[in-house]
C-alpha cells in the first residue's frame, strides 16, 4: 500500500532503538527458523504476511528479526539465497535511512538524485546479438555537444547526486566528448563508472583517465574468438582482450583503485559456456564478472530441461565462489530472481505500482539527444517511448525542470532492468512494513 499520513506520523525520521527481545517477545525456536528459512527464499514478502502464515506476533517477528541481524550464521543464509542482490539493495536503502524515508514519503529528497546514467553516443561499431538497438540509432536527432553533457554534469553534482555511469545508448568510448566527461566527473568528485564494449579503449586521450575511475565494465559476452563473433557480430576479439590485458597491467603500474571487471549476458543459446566465461575472466585477471540475463523475466525463453540444468550451473558458480575456485574474482549471478530457475518465486505480486515513481531518485537517464527518462533501459534508441519521457536537457532547459513535471510513470515489468527492478522491489517490501509498524532498521537485513 502506498505511504500516508500514518506512516509518517508514527515511524518519524528518527532510527528507532535496538530491540532487545524478552522471553515473552519469542516464538519457539521451531517457528522462528522457518520463519528464516521463508526469509531466504522470499525475502520480498512483507512481514505483516509472514506473521499471519506462521502464526506469530509483530512483536515476535521483530525479536526474530533482532537475532538475525545479531547471527553469523543466519547473514550467511540470506547471502545464499537467490535473492541475495535483493538483500543487498534493502540492506543499503536502510543504511541511508533519512533519504530512504524521505522517498517513501513521496517528498523530493533533499539530495534528490543518485545515479546519473549519462548516455552519450549515438555510435556503436559491433551488433550484438542480445542489444536492445539491434541496427537501430538516435536517427535524425541532434545529439548533445560536449558543453551541453558538461552544464548536466555540474547540475548533476551540484545537486549532491554521487554517482555517474557513462554508458550507451550505443558505444561511449566512440564520443568525441568522453574524454571531456570523464574529466568532469572526476573533478566534480562522482563516481564514475564506465560500461564499455572495450574495442576503443587504447585512446590515448583517455588512458590517465580511465586509471581516476571508479569502475570500467567490459561487455565481454564471450570465452573465444569464435564465441565472440557469435555473439558480437564482428571480429575484435584480440582487440577487445588485448585492451583488457593493458587495462589491468596500467592498473598495477599507476596503483588505481579502478575495479575492472567484464559481463556475461546469459541466454538459452550459450548458458551451458558460462563456466568457460568465467575460466576466462580469471584468466585476465579481471576483478568481478557479471553474469547477466537479457531479460530477468526470461523463463518462457527456457525449456524446463533447460532451466534445471542453468540452475545447476549457477549453483557450481556460487559454490566456486564460496570454496574460492574462482580466487579473487567476484561474481553476480545472473536469474536475479530465480526468475529462470524458479519462476514460481515471483515477486511482482508484491510490488507497489505507486513507487514506480520513485525510482526516477535513484537513477535518472540522459540520452545523447538529451531526452530525460526515470530508468535506463527506456533510453535505448528502440525504447524512446513517450509515456516515459520527463522531460528535455539542452542549452535552454535542465535537469531541474525535468524533474520538477512529475508524470506517472507506468509499470511495465518487462521494461525494468535488474536494478531497476530490485529497486521497485526492495521499496515496496519497506513501504508495506512501515505500514505494518516495523522500521528501516529492524530489518533483518541489517547486521549489527
Amino acid at each position: 500500500m502506498p505511504p500516508n499520513e500514518n506512516l509518517e506520523m508514527s515511524m518519524g525520521s528518527e532510527r528507532t532503538a535496538p530491540v532487545v527481545p524478552t522471553a515473552s517477545d519469542r516464538a519457539e525456536p521451531g517457528v522462528a527458523q522457518r520463519v528464516l528459512d521463508a526469509i531466504t527464499a522470499r525475502p520480498f514478502v512483507p512481514s505483516a504476511e509472514l506473521c499471519e502464515q506462521f502464526g506469530v506476533s509483530k512483536d515476535q517477528l521483530k525479536a526474530i528479526y533482532a537475532d538475525a541481524r545479531l547471527s553469523a550464521t543466519t547473514q550467511a543464509k540470506f547471502a545464499r539465497s537467490p535473492f541475495f542482490y535483493l538483500t543487498k539493495t534493502i540492506h543499503r536503502l536502510t543504511s541511508d535511512h533519512a533519504r530512504t524515508m524521505q522517498v517513501l514519503r513521496d517528498r523530493r529528497p533533499q539530495n534528490p538524485f543518485e545515479t546519473l546514467e549519462l548516455f552519450i553516443s549515438a555510435d556503436c561499431n559491433v551488433n550484438c546479438t542480445f542489444c536492445y538497438r539491434r541496427d537501430r540509432d538516435y536517427g535524425d536527432q541532434r545529439i548533445l555537444a560536449a558543453s551541453e553533457f558538461l552544464a548536466i554534469i555540474d547540475e548533476f553534482a551540484d545537486s549532491k547526486g554521487k554517482n555517474m555511469d557513462v554508458s550507451g545508448g550505443l558505444e561511449p568510448l566512440l564520443s568525441p566528448a568522453v574524454a571531456e566527461v570523464f574529466a568532469k566527473g572526476i573533478e566534480r568528485g562522482l563516481r564514475v563508472n564506465l560500461y564499455t564494449i572495450g574495442n576503443a579503449l587504447h585512446n590515448p586521450k583517455i588512458q590517465d583517465l580511465l586509471m581516476q575511475l571508479s569502475q570500467i565494465r567490459i561487455s565481454f559476452t564471450a570465452h573465444d574468438r569464435d564465441s565472440y563473433i557469435k555473439m558480437m557480430g564482428v571480429d575484435h576479439f584480440d582487440r577487445v582482450t588485448k585492451n583488457a590485458r593493458m587495462l589491468m597491467a596500467r592498473k598495477q603500474e599507476t596503483g588505481s583503485p579502478v575495479g575492472i571487471g567484464t559481463s556475461y549476458v546469459v541466454t538459452p543459446e550459450i548458458f551451458r559456456d558460462i563456466p568457460k566465461a568465467v575460466a576466462f575472466a580469471q584468466e585476465l585477471g579481471m576483478h568481478f564478472f557479471d553474469l547477466r540475463s537479457v531479460s530477468v523475466w526470461a523463463a518462457d525463453d527456457y525449456s524446463p530441461e533447460q532451466r534445471a540444468e542453468l540452475g545447476a550451473i549457477l549453483d557450481e558458480v556460487r559454490e566456486g565462489q564460496r570454496s574460492g575456485a574462482h580466487g579473487d574474482l567476484k561474481i553476480s549471478i545472473a536469474d536475479t530472481f530465480a526468475s529462470i530457475t524458479n519462476p514460481e518465486a515471483n515477486p511482482l505480486p508484491y510490488v507497489n505500482h505507486d513507487l514506480v515513481n520513485m525510482l526516477v531518485h535513484y537513477r535518472l537517464t540522459v540520452t545523447p539527444a538529451g531526452k530525460v527518462f526515470p530508468l535506463n533501459i527506456l533510453g535505448q534508441p528502440t525504447r524512446e517511448d513517450e509515456r516515459f519521457l520527463i522531460g528535455r536537457v539542452d542549452s535552454q532547459h535542465s535537469i531541474a525542470e525535468a524533474m520538477t513535471t512529475k508524470k506517472p510513470i507506468p509499470f511495465e515489468p518487462e521494461l525494468l532492468l535488474a536494478h531497476d527492478k530490485t529497486l521497485l522491489i526492495a521499496l515496496s517490501k519497506l513501504a508495506a512494513d512501515l505500514e505494518f509498524g516495523i522500521a528501516l532498521d529492524e530489518s533483518p537485513f541489517v547486521p549489527v
